[in-house]
Protein backbone atom coordinates (compact mmCIF):
# COMPACT_ATOMS: atom_id res chain seq x y z
CA UNK A 1 0.00 0.00 0.00
CA UNK A 2 2.78 2.25 0.95
CA UNK A 3 4.73 1.49 -3.02
CA UNK A 4 0.98 2.75 -4.49
CA UNK A 5 0.72 5.82 -2.22
CA UNK A 6 4.27 6.88 -3.33
CA UNK A 7 3.10 6.25 -7.02
CA UNK A 8 0.28 9.09 -6.48
CA UNK A 9 -0.31 12.51 -5.75
CA UNK A 10 -1.57 12.30 -2.72
CA UNK A 11 -3.31 16.12 -2.63
CA UNK A 12 -4.67 14.98 -5.38
CA UNK A 13 -6.42 11.85 -3.63
CA UNK A 14 -8.10 13.80 -1.01
CA UNK A 15 -9.43 16.16 -3.32
CA UNK A 16 -10.75 13.20 -5.36
CA UNK A 17 -12.56 12.04 -1.87
CA UNK A 18 -13.78 15.38 -1.11
CA UNK A 19 -15.95 15.15 -4.85
CA UNK A 20 -17.09 11.93 -3.47
CA UNK A 21 -21.07 11.01 -4.16
CA UNK A 22 -22.25 9.71 -1.48
CA UNK A 23 -25.60 8.45 -3.22
CA UNK A 24 -23.21 6.15 -5.24
CA UNK A 25 -21.15 5.00 -2.21
CA UNK A 26 -24.29 3.83 -0.40
CA UNK A 27 -25.72 1.84 -3.86
CA UNK A 28 -22.13 -0.01 -3.15
CA UNK A 29 -22.68 -0.56 0.17
CA UNK A 30 -26.08 -1.83 -0.69
CA UNK A 31 -24.87 -4.17 -3.43
CA UNK A 32 -22.33 -5.65 -1.67
CA UNK A 33 -24.52 -6.80 1.29
CA UNK A 34 -27.01 -8.31 -1.40
CA UNK A 35 -23.89 -10.17 -2.71
CA UNK A 36 -22.89 -11.51 1.07
CA UNK A 37 -26.59 -12.81 1.05
CA UNK A 38 -26.42 -14.49 -3.03
CA UNK A 39 -23.09 -15.82 -0.79
CA UNK A 40 -25.33 -17.58 2.10
CA UNK A 41 -27.71 -18.77 -0.04
CA UNK A 42 -24.97 -20.84 -2.19
CA UNK A 43 -23.34 -22.35 0.61
CA UNK A 44 -26.32 -23.22 2.27
CA UNK A 45 -27.08 -25.12 -0.92
CA UNK A 46 -23.89 -26.92 -0.59
CA UNK A 47 -24.43 -27.41 2.75
CA UNK A 48 -27.82 -29.06 2.10
CA UNK A 49 -26.35 -32.02 -0.27
CA UNK A 50 -25.50 -32.97 2.93
CA UNK A 51 -27.42 -33.91 5.90
CA UNK A 52 -24.88 -34.27 8.33
CA UNK A 53 -23.95 -30.66 8.02
CA UNK A 54 -26.99 -28.45 7.15
CA UNK A 55 -29.44 -26.58 10.45
CA UNK A 56 -31.29 -23.97 8.95
CA UNK A 57 -30.90 -21.21 6.86
CA UNK A 58 -30.94 -18.60 8.70
CA UNK A 59 -28.05 -20.04 10.66
CA UNK A 60 -26.03 -20.23 7.02
CA UNK A 61 -26.90 -16.43 6.25
CA UNK A 62 -25.53 -15.23 9.65
CA UNK A 63 -22.41 -17.42 9.58
CA UNK A 64 -21.67 -15.89 5.97
CA UNK A 65 -21.81 -12.70 7.02
CA UNK A 66 -19.46 -13.33 10.14
CA UNK A 67 -17.19 -14.48 7.46
CA UNK A 68 -16.77 -11.63 5.76
CA UNK A 69 -14.87 -10.34 9.07
CA UNK A 70 -12.83 -13.78 9.21
CA UNK A 71 -12.08 -13.31 5.61
CA UNK A 72 -10.73 -9.92 6.20
CA UNK A 73 -9.03 -10.97 9.48
CA UNK A 74 -6.77 -13.63 7.81
CA UNK A 75 -6.49 -12.75 4.26
CA UNK A 76 -9.30 -13.71 1.94
CA UNK A 77 -11.87 -16.56 1.99
CA UNK A 78 -9.40 -19.21 1.52
CA UNK A 79 -7.92 -18.17 5.14
CA UNK A 80 -11.70 -17.23 6.36
CA UNK A 81 -13.56 -20.73 5.81
CA UNK A 82 -11.31 -22.43 8.51
CA UNK A 83 -12.42 -20.32 11.49
CA UNK A 84 -15.92 -20.57 9.75
CA UNK A 85 -15.92 -24.36 9.62
CA UNK A 86 -14.52 -24.46 13.52
CA UNK A 87 -17.29 -21.97 14.47
CA UNK A 88 -20.27 -23.67 12.62
CA UNK A 89 -19.25 -26.83 13.51
CA UNK A 90 -19.10 -26.15 17.79
CA UNK A 91 -22.65 -24.02 17.72
CA UNK A 92 -24.21 -26.72 16.23
CA UNK A 93 -22.79 -30.11 16.83
CA UNK A 94 -22.37 -31.07 13.28
CA UNK A 95 -19.46 -32.74 11.91
CA UNK A 96 -16.61 -30.34 10.89
CA UNK A 97 -15.40 -32.45 8.03
CA UNK A 98 -18.40 -32.18 6.51
CA UNK A 99 -18.52 -28.88 7.25
CA UNK A 100 -15.75 -27.91 5.64
CA UNK A 101 -16.14 -30.17 2.30
CA UNK A 102 -19.18 -28.38 1.70
CA UNK A 103 -16.88 -24.78 1.87
CA UNK A 104 -14.51 -26.46 -0.67
CA UNK A 105 -17.79 -27.15 -2.71
CA UNK A 106 -18.71 -23.51 -2.15
CA UNK A 107 -15.37 -22.37 -3.67
CA UNK A 108 -15.22 -24.66 -6.58
CA UNK A 109 -18.97 -23.30 -7.77
CA UNK A 110 -17.86 -19.85 -7.06
CA UNK A 111 -14.68 -20.17 -9.41
CA UNK A 112 -17.21 -21.30 -11.98
CA UNK A 113 -19.08 -18.31 -11.64
CA UNK A 114 -16.39 -16.13 -11.87
CA UNK A 115 -15.05 -18.16 -14.85
CA UNK A 116 -18.82 -17.63 -16.53
CA UNK A 117 -18.90 -14.16 -15.07
CA UNK A 118 -15.20 -13.31 -16.59
CA UNK A 119 -15.90 -14.94 -20.05
CA UNK A 120 -19.52 -12.83 -20.53
CA UNK A 121 -17.23 -9.61 -19.54
CA UNK A 122 -14.36 -10.49 -21.74
CA UNK A 123 -17.45 -10.76 -25.19
CA UNK A 124 -18.59 -7.58 -23.75
CA UNK A 125 -15.80 -5.89 -23.46
CA UNK A 126 -14.59 -6.66 -27.01
CA UNK A 127 -17.77 -5.93 -28.25
CA UNK A 128 -17.34 -2.57 -27.30
CA UNK A 129 -13.97 -1.72 -27.92
CA UNK A 130 -12.82 -2.08 -24.49
CA UNK A 131 -9.14 -4.31 -25.44
CA UNK A 132 -7.80 -1.50 -27.87
CA UNK A 133 -4.99 -0.59 -25.27
CA UNK A 134 -3.73 -3.73 -26.03
CA UNK A 135 -2.39 -2.58 -29.15
CA UNK A 136 0.56 -0.75 -27.18
CA UNK A 137 1.08 -3.29 -23.98
CA UNK A 138 4.46 -5.36 -24.81
CA UNK A 139 3.71 -8.60 -23.34
CA UNK A 140 6.55 -10.78 -21.53
CA UNK A 141 6.36 -14.35 -20.45
CA UNK A 142 6.50 -15.09 -16.64
CA UNK A 143 10.15 -16.02 -15.33
CA UNK A 144 10.99 -19.31 -14.45
CA UNK A 145 10.08 -18.50 -10.87
CA UNK A 146 6.54 -17.99 -11.29
CA UNK A 147 6.24 -21.65 -13.34
CA UNK A 148 8.11 -23.37 -10.57
CA UNK A 149 5.89 -22.06 -7.63
CA UNK A 150 3.21 -22.91 -9.19
CA UNK A 151 3.97 -26.40 -9.94
CA UNK A 152 5.26 -26.69 -6.23
CA UNK A 153 1.78 -25.33 -5.51
CA UNK A 154 -0.47 -27.50 -7.55
CA UNK A 155 2.02 -30.84 -6.11
CA UNK A 156 1.47 -30.04 -2.57
CA UNK A 157 -2.66 -29.91 -3.29
CA UNK A 158 -1.98 -33.65 -5.45
CA UNK A 159 0.43 -35.04 -2.29
CA UNK A 160 -2.68 -33.81 0.03
CA UNK A 161 -4.84 -35.43 -1.60
CA UNK A 162 -3.65 -38.75 -1.89
CA UNK A 163 -2.35 -38.94 1.40
CA UNK A 164 -6.11 -38.09 2.70
CA UNK A 165 -7.23 -40.72 0.29
CA UNK A 166 -5.21 -43.48 1.98
CA UNK A 167 -6.28 -42.20 5.28
CA UNK A 168 -9.81 -42.34 5.23
CA UNK A 169 -10.15 -42.31 9.32
CA UNK A 170 -8.22 -38.76 9.18
CA UNK A 171 -9.89 -35.53 9.24
CA UNK A 172 -8.85 -34.82 5.56
CA UNK A 173 -10.01 -38.54 4.67
CA UNK A 174 -13.35 -37.86 5.88
CA UNK A 175 -13.40 -34.12 4.39
CA UNK A 176 -12.43 -36.00 1.44
CA UNK A 177 -15.02 -38.52 1.15
CA UNK A 178 -17.79 -36.00 2.32
CA UNK A 179 -16.88 -33.76 -0.93
CA UNK A 180 -17.25 -36.71 -3.03
CA UNK A 181 -20.61 -37.42 -1.97
CA UNK A 182 -21.72 -34.00 -2.21
CA UNK A 183 -20.07 -33.25 -5.63
CA UNK A 184 -22.17 -36.55 -6.51
CA UNK A 185 -25.72 -35.03 -5.29
CA UNK A 186 -24.79 -31.71 -7.16
CA UNK A 187 -24.05 -33.08 -10.55
CA UNK A 188 -26.78 -35.20 -10.37
CA UNK A 189 -29.74 -32.67 -9.99
CA UNK A 190 -29.64 -30.35 -12.83
CA UNK A 191 -32.10 -28.10 -10.61
CA UNK A 192 -29.44 -28.03 -8.15
CA UNK A 193 -26.32 -27.50 -10.17
CA UNK A 194 -28.18 -24.63 -11.82
CA UNK A 195 -29.14 -23.10 -8.56
CA UNK A 196 -25.71 -22.86 -6.90
CA UNK A 197 -24.22 -21.88 -10.60
CA UNK A 198 -27.01 -18.83 -10.88
CA UNK A 199 -26.25 -17.79 -7.18
CA UNK A 200 -22.21 -18.21 -7.68
CA UNK A 201 -23.06 -15.61 -11.25
CA UNK A 202 -24.98 -13.15 -8.96
CA UNK A 203 -22.87 -12.88 -6.73
CA UNK A 204 -19.87 -12.12 -9.16
CA UNK A 205 -22.18 -9.70 -10.81
CA UNK A 206 -22.74 -7.79 -7.43
CA UNK A 207 -19.29 -7.72 -6.05
CA UNK A 208 -17.86 -6.17 -9.07
CA UNK A 209 -21.01 -3.88 -9.37
CA UNK A 210 -19.57 -2.97 -5.91
CA UNK A 211 -16.34 -1.36 -6.97
CA UNK A 212 -18.11 0.29 -10.64
CA UNK A 213 -20.14 1.83 -8.00
CA UNK A 214 -17.24 3.04 -5.73
CA UNK A 215 -15.41 4.21 -9.17
CA UNK A 216 -18.62 5.96 -10.25
CA UNK A 217 -18.91 7.85 -7.04
CA UNK A 218 -15.33 9.33 -7.43
CA UNK A 219 -15.64 9.90 -11.11
CA UNK A 220 -16.03 13.33 -12.52
CA UNK A 221 -17.20 11.44 -16.16
CA UNK A 222 -19.24 8.36 -16.14
CA UNK A 223 -17.56 5.50 -16.22
CA UNK A 224 -17.54 3.11 -19.18
CA UNK A 225 -18.39 0.17 -17.52
CA UNK A 226 -19.20 -2.01 -20.54
CA UNK A 227 -15.87 -1.82 -21.47
CA UNK A 228 -14.15 -2.28 -18.06
CA UNK A 229 -16.09 -4.74 -16.15
CA UNK A 230 -13.86 -7.81 -17.73
CA UNK A 231 -11.16 -5.72 -15.58
CA UNK A 232 -12.47 -5.90 -12.08
CA UNK A 233 -12.77 -9.71 -12.02
CA UNK A 234 -9.02 -9.37 -12.16
CA UNK A 235 -8.86 -6.96 -9.76
CA UNK A 236 -10.91 -9.01 -7.01
CA UNK A 237 -8.92 -11.91 -7.94
CA UNK A 238 -6.00 -10.27 -7.49
CA UNK A 239 -7.30 -8.81 -3.87
CA UNK A 240 -8.07 -12.19 -3.23
CA UNK A 241 -4.81 -13.72 -2.38
CA UNK A 242 -4.13 -14.41 1.07
CA UNK A 243 -1.00 -11.91 1.62
CA UNK A 244 -2.63 -9.10 3.11
CA UNK A 245 -5.93 -7.82 5.37
CA UNK A 246 -9.00 -7.49 2.75
CA UNK A 247 -6.56 -7.27 -0.56
CA UNK A 248 -4.98 -4.37 1.17
CA UNK A 249 -2.22 -2.72 -1.27
CA UNK A 250 -3.12 -5.54 -4.45
CA UNK A 251 -6.21 -4.23 -5.08
CA UNK A 252 -5.24 -0.36 -4.68
CA UNK A 253 -2.03 -1.51 -7.27
CA UNK A 254 -4.35 -3.61 -9.66
CA UNK A 255 -7.03 -1.04 -10.00
CA UNK A 256 -3.97 2.10 -10.63
CA UNK A 257 -2.35 -0.47 -13.16
CA UNK A 258 -5.04 -1.82 -15.18
CA UNK A 259 -7.70 1.52 -15.11
CA UNK A 260 -5.04 3.50 -16.40
CA UNK A 261 -5.56 1.83 -19.55
CA UNK A 262 -8.84 3.57 -19.80
CA UNK A 263 -7.26 7.11 -19.23
CA UNK A 264 -8.91 7.04 -15.54
CA UNK A 265 -6.37 8.72 -13.27
CA UNK A 266 -4.13 6.87 -10.63
CA UNK A 267 -5.66 9.10 -7.44
CA UNK A 268 -9.43 8.39 -8.60
CA UNK A 269 -8.26 4.34 -9.49
CA UNK A 270 -6.75 3.99 -5.88
CA UNK A 271 -9.44 6.16 -4.54
CA UNK A 272 -12.14 4.00 -5.55
CA UNK A 273 -9.84 0.82 -4.60
CA UNK A 274 -10.16 2.83 -1.31
CA UNK A 275 -13.74 3.31 -1.05
CA UNK A 276 -13.82 -0.50 -1.99
CA UNK A 277 -11.61 -1.54 0.94
CA UNK A 278 -14.25 0.80 2.96
CA UNK A 279 -16.97 -1.44 2.15
CA UNK A 280 -15.61 -4.77 2.59
CA UNK A 281 -14.16 -3.61 6.17
CA UNK A 282 -17.81 -1.63 6.41
CA UNK A 283 -19.18 -5.11 6.47
CA UNK A 284 -16.56 -7.06 8.13
CA UNK A 285 -17.87 -4.63 11.39
CA UNK A 286 -21.09 -5.91 10.96
CA UNK A 287 -19.82 -9.30 11.32
CA UNK A 288 -17.73 -8.73 13.52
CA UNK A 289 -21.01 -7.85 15.45
CA UNK A 290 -23.01 -10.74 14.86
CA UNK A 291 -20.16 -13.01 16.11
CA UNK A 292 -20.15 -11.15 19.55
CA UNK A 293 -24.17 -11.20 19.55
CA UNK A 294 -24.44 -14.63 18.82
CA UNK A 295 -21.26 -15.59 21.45
CA UNK A 296 -22.88 -14.14 24.05
CA UNK A 297 -26.28 -15.41 23.57
CA UNK A 298 -25.02 -19.47 23.12
CA UNK A 299 -22.68 -19.01 26.23
CA UNK A 300 -25.78 -17.91 28.43
CA UNK A 301 -28.50 -20.39 26.47
CA UNK A 302 -29.50 -23.54 28.18
CA UNK A 303 -28.09 -26.58 26.64
CA UNK A 304 -30.71 -29.08 25.42
CA UNK A 305 -30.15 -32.64 24.52
CA UNK A 306 -31.47 -33.52 21.02
CA UNK A 307 -35.53 -34.40 21.09
CA UNK A 308 -36.37 -38.04 19.82
CA UNK A 309 -39.73 -37.50 19.01
CA UNK A 310 -42.41 -35.49 17.45
CA UNK A 311 -45.93 -35.42 19.12
CA UNK A 312 -48.59 -34.02 16.18
CA UNK A 313 -50.97 -32.64 17.11
CA UNK A 314 -54.16 -31.53 14.97
CA UNK A 315 -57.74 -29.60 15.42
CA UNK A 316 -60.47 -30.72 13.29
CA UNK A 317 -64.27 -30.01 12.97
CA UNK A 318 -65.98 -31.58 10.25
CA UNK A 319 -62.71 -32.61 8.20
CA UNK A 320 -63.99 -36.34 7.30
CA UNK A 321 -63.07 -34.93 3.92
CA UNK A 322 -59.23 -34.22 4.71
CA UNK A 323 -58.30 -36.06 7.89
CA UNK A 324 -57.64 -39.33 6.06
CA UNK A 325 -54.96 -38.28 3.50
CA UNK A 326 -53.37 -35.86 6.16
CA UNK A 327 -52.52 -38.56 8.92
CA UNK A 328 -51.84 -40.98 6.32
CA UNK A 329 -48.63 -38.51 5.32
CA UNK A 330 -48.00 -37.78 9.14
CA UNK A 331 -47.82 -42.08 9.59
CA UNK A 332 -44.99 -41.91 7.19
CA UNK A 333 -42.75 -39.68 9.24
CA UNK A 334 -40.44 -41.78 11.79
CA UNK A 335 -39.53 -39.17 13.79
CA UNK A 336 -43.58 -38.70 14.48
CA UNK A 337 -44.79 -41.23 17.55
CA UNK A 338 -47.96 -40.13 18.01
CA UNK A 339 -50.65 -38.13 16.49
CA UNK A 340 -53.41 -36.12 18.72
CA UNK A 341 -56.43 -35.02 16.83
CA UNK A 342 -58.64 -32.58 18.96
CA UNK A 343 -61.92 -33.09 17.79
CA UNK A 344 -64.53 -30.01 18.31
CA UNK A 345 -67.94 -31.30 18.09
CA UNK A 346 -67.51 -32.99 14.59
CA UNK A 347 -70.77 -34.35 13.34
CA UNK A 348 -69.35 -36.17 9.89
CA UNK A 349 -67.96 -38.84 11.27
CA UNK A 350 -64.44 -36.92 11.29
CA UNK A 351 -64.18 -38.21 15.51
CA UNK A 352 -64.75 -41.72 14.31
CA UNK A 353 -62.52 -41.93 11.58
CA UNK A 354 -59.50 -40.55 12.75
CA UNK A 355 -59.84 -43.41 15.56
CA UNK A 356 -59.90 -45.51 12.88
CA UNK A 357 -56.66 -44.42 12.17
CA UNK A 358 -55.04 -45.04 14.85
CA UNK A 359 -54.32 -41.34 16.02
CA UNK A 360 -55.21 -40.59 19.78
CA UNK A 361 -58.60 -38.96 19.75
CA UNK A 362 -59.92 -36.06 22.28
CA UNK A 363 -63.25 -33.96 22.65
CA UNK A 364 -62.60 -30.36 23.12
CA UNK A 365 -64.91 -27.33 23.02
CA UNK A 366 -64.56 -25.60 20.01
CA UNK A 367 -62.11 -23.24 19.31
CA UNK A 368 -58.44 -23.41 17.34
CA UNK A 369 -56.62 -22.44 20.06
CA UNK A 370 -58.38 -24.05 22.84
CA UNK A 371 -58.04 -27.12 20.48
CA UNK A 372 -54.20 -27.06 20.37
CA UNK A 373 -53.79 -26.36 23.72
CA UNK A 374 -55.38 -29.09 25.16
CA UNK A 375 -53.87 -31.64 22.78
CA UNK A 376 -50.27 -30.25 23.37
CA UNK A 377 -50.86 -30.56 27.09
CA UNK A 378 -51.32 -34.15 26.69
CA UNK A 379 -48.46 -35.00 24.46
CA UNK A 380 -45.68 -37.12 25.32
CA UNK A 381 -42.90 -36.20 22.94
CA UNK A 382 -40.06 -33.24 23.23
CA UNK A 383 -41.53 -31.67 20.27
CA UNK A 384 -45.08 -30.33 19.55
CA UNK A 385 -46.17 -30.25 15.52
CA UNK A 386 -49.05 -28.52 15.15
CA UNK A 387 -50.91 -29.27 11.92
CA UNK A 388 -53.85 -28.33 9.96
CA UNK A 389 -56.06 -30.75 8.46
CA UNK A 390 -55.90 -29.67 5.11
CA UNK A 391 -51.89 -29.27 5.26
CA UNK A 392 -49.37 -32.55 4.19
CA UNK A 393 -46.23 -32.91 4.95
CA UNK A 394 -43.14 -35.03 3.04
CA UNK A 395 -41.28 -38.03 4.49
CA UNK A 396 -38.08 -35.97 5.05
CA UNK A 397 -40.44 -33.06 7.10
CA UNK A 398 -38.98 -34.74 10.29
CA UNK A 399 -35.43 -34.84 9.91
CA UNK A 400 -35.61 -31.44 8.96
CA UNK A 401 -37.00 -30.39 11.92
CA UNK A 402 -34.81 -32.02 13.84
CA UNK A 403 -31.60 -30.40 11.82
CA UNK A 404 -33.07 -26.91 12.99
CA UNK A 405 -33.37 -28.03 16.66
CA UNK A 406 -29.61 -28.13 16.40
CA UNK A 407 -29.57 -24.99 17.13
CA UNK A 408 -30.23 -24.39 20.85
CA UNK A 409 -30.66 -21.04 20.22
CA UNK A 410 -33.66 -22.41 18.07
CA UNK A 411 -37.04 -23.09 20.20
CA UNK A 412 -39.41 -23.37 17.36
CA UNK A 413 -40.54 -22.32 13.83
CA UNK A 414 -42.76 -23.45 10.66
CA UNK A 415 -42.07 -24.86 7.62
CA UNK A 416 -41.54 -23.34 3.27
CA UNK A 417 -45.54 -23.44 2.33
CA UNK A 418 -47.57 -24.19 -1.26
CA UNK A 419 -50.36 -24.55 -2.64
CA UNK A 420 -51.68 -27.64 -4.23
CA UNK A 421 -52.62 -26.51 -7.91
CA UNK A 422 -52.66 -22.75 -6.76
CA UNK A 423 -53.75 -19.83 -9.31
CA UNK A 424 -51.28 -17.44 -10.14
CA UNK A 425 -52.46 -14.86 -8.42
CA UNK A 426 -51.56 -17.78 -5.46
CA UNK A 427 -47.83 -18.27 -6.49
CA UNK A 428 -44.90 -16.91 -4.86
CA UNK A 429 -45.67 -18.69 -1.29
CA UNK A 430 -42.30 -19.45 -0.42
CA UNK A 431 -41.06 -15.64 -0.80
CA UNK A 432 -44.28 -14.59 1.75
CA UNK A 433 -43.05 -17.27 4.41
CA UNK A 434 -39.53 -15.84 4.14
CA UNK A 435 -40.60 -12.53 4.19
CA UNK A 436 -42.94 -12.93 6.88
CA UNK A 437 -40.01 -15.04 9.11
CA UNK A 438 -37.62 -12.26 8.00
CA UNK A 439 -40.12 -9.18 8.52
CA UNK A 440 -42.71 -9.86 11.89
CA UNK A 441 -40.96 -12.82 12.97
CA UNK A 442 -43.65 -15.44 12.92
CA UNK A 443 -45.25 -18.70 10.96
CA UNK A 444 -48.87 -19.03 10.17
CA UNK A 445 -50.95 -22.32 11.15
CA UNK A 446 -51.02 -23.91 7.70
CA UNK A 447 -47.21 -24.17 7.83
CA UNK A 448 -47.00 -26.94 9.89
CA UNK A 449 -45.69 -24.78 13.38
CA UNK A 450 -43.27 -26.81 15.58
CA UNK A 451 -41.98 -25.62 19.42
CA UNK A 452 -39.78 -27.69 22.09
CA UNK A 453 -42.20 -28.56 24.43
CA UNK A 454 -39.96 -27.04 26.90
CA UNK A 455 -40.59 -23.32 25.53
CA UNK A 456 -44.15 -24.16 24.86
CA UNK A 457 -44.55 -24.74 28.74
CA UNK A 458 -42.12 -22.34 29.67
CA UNK A 459 -44.89 -19.44 27.78
CA UNK A 460 -47.75 -20.88 29.27
CA UNK A 461 -49.11 -22.92 26.26
CA UNK A 462 -50.74 -21.97 23.60
CA UNK A 463 -53.17 -19.46 23.46
CA UNK A 464 -56.76 -19.71 24.18
CA UNK A 465 -58.19 -17.45 21.51
CA UNK A 466 -60.43 -19.05 18.50
CA UNK A 467 -57.93 -16.93 16.21
CA UNK A 468 -54.64 -15.33 15.39
CA UNK A 469 -53.43 -17.98 18.20
CA UNK A 470 -49.91 -18.74 16.46
CA UNK A 471 -49.51 -15.00 15.73
CA UNK A 472 -49.87 -15.03 19.80
CA UNK A 473 -47.80 -17.65 19.99
CA UNK A 474 -45.30 -16.53 18.02
CA UNK A 475 -44.96 -13.46 20.37
CA UNK A 476 -44.76 -15.31 22.90
CA UNK A 477 -41.86 -17.94 21.89
CA UNK A 478 -39.74 -14.85 20.14
CA UNK A 479 -38.92 -13.81 23.81
CA UNK A 480 -37.71 -17.51 24.40
CA UNK A 481 -35.58 -18.24 21.46
CA UNK A 482 -35.63 -17.87 17.37
CA UNK A 483 -38.12 -19.08 15.14
CA UNK A 484 -36.79 -19.99 12.04
CA UNK A 485 -38.38 -22.21 8.64
CA UNK A 486 -37.38 -26.00 8.67
CA UNK A 487 -35.48 -27.12 5.06
CA UNK A 488 -38.51 -28.71 3.70
CA UNK A 489 -42.09 -27.87 2.48
CA UNK A 490 -45.23 -28.43 3.40
CA UNK A 491 -48.57 -28.23 0.47
CA UNK A 492 -52.17 -26.92 2.10
CA UNK A 493 -55.42 -26.68 0.18
CA UNK A 494 -56.76 -23.37 -1.42
CA UNK A 495 -60.18 -23.88 -0.62
CA UNK A 496 -60.53 -20.77 1.55
CA UNK A 497 -59.50 -19.43 -1.24
CA UNK A 498 -61.70 -20.52 -3.91
CA UNK A 499 -64.87 -20.21 -1.71
CA UNK A 500 -64.32 -16.93 -0.49
CA UNK A 501 -62.24 -15.38 -3.62
CA UNK A 502 -58.55 -14.50 -3.32
CA UNK A 503 -58.62 -10.97 -3.46
CA UNK A 504 -61.34 -10.97 -0.74
CA UNK A 505 -59.75 -13.68 1.41
CA UNK A 506 -56.63 -11.85 1.53
CA UNK A 507 -58.91 -8.54 2.27
CA UNK A 508 -60.33 -10.25 5.35
CA UNK A 509 -57.14 -11.13 6.66
CA UNK A 510 -55.69 -7.90 6.53
CA UNK A 511 -58.78 -7.13 8.10
CA UNK A 512 -58.24 -9.56 10.83
CA UNK A 513 -54.63 -8.69 11.61
CA UNK A 514 -55.04 -5.05 11.85
CA UNK A 515 -57.99 -5.46 13.77
CA UNK A 516 -55.61 -7.53 16.43
CA UNK A 517 -53.12 -5.36 16.82
CA UNK A 518 -56.07 -2.59 17.60
CA UNK A 519 -56.93 -5.02 20.29
CA UNK A 520 -60.22 -5.91 19.12
CA UNK A 521 -61.99 -8.54 20.82
CA UNK A 522 -62.26 -12.18 19.84
CA UNK A 523 -65.79 -12.91 18.92
CA UNK A 524 -65.15 -9.89 16.96
CA UNK A 525 -62.41 -11.01 14.92
CA UNK A 526 -64.63 -14.38 14.46
CA UNK A 527 -66.83 -12.26 12.58
CA UNK A 528 -64.82 -10.11 10.43
CA UNK A 529 -62.63 -13.53 9.22
CA UNK A 530 -65.96 -15.21 8.54
CA UNK A 531 -67.34 -12.31 6.49
CA UNK A 532 -70.38 -12.22 8.81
Amino acid sequence: MAWVLRKIDLDALWVTFRTMDLYWYGAAQLVFGLGLLGSAIRWHLMLRLNHEAVVHGAASVRMVFISQFFNTLFGGPSGGDLPKTALYSRWFGVPAADVLAASVLDRLTSSIGGMIFISAALALGAVSGGFDFMARWKFQAPGAWVWVGVGLVLSAGVAVIAWSARRPASFLGRSLAALRKSARFLVGSRRRSAQAIGCALSTAILFNVTQICCLQALSPEPVPWTRLFWMYQLVTMVSALPVGVAGTGLREGASMVLLGQYQIAAPTAVAAAMLTLSVHLGWAAVGACILYREHRWRRNCTKTSAPSGISAVMPVWNESTQVSDTVQRLKAIPEIKEIIVADGGSTDGTRELAERLGCRVIRVPLGRGRQLAEAARLAREEVILMVHADTWLNPDAGAALFRCLRDPLVVGGGFWKHFRHPPWLLRGSRFRCWLRIWWSGRVLGDQAMFVRRAALEAVGGVPDQPLMEEVALCQKLRKKGRLVLAGAAVTTSDRRFRKHGIARTYWRMFRVCRAYRRGVSAEELVRLYEGR
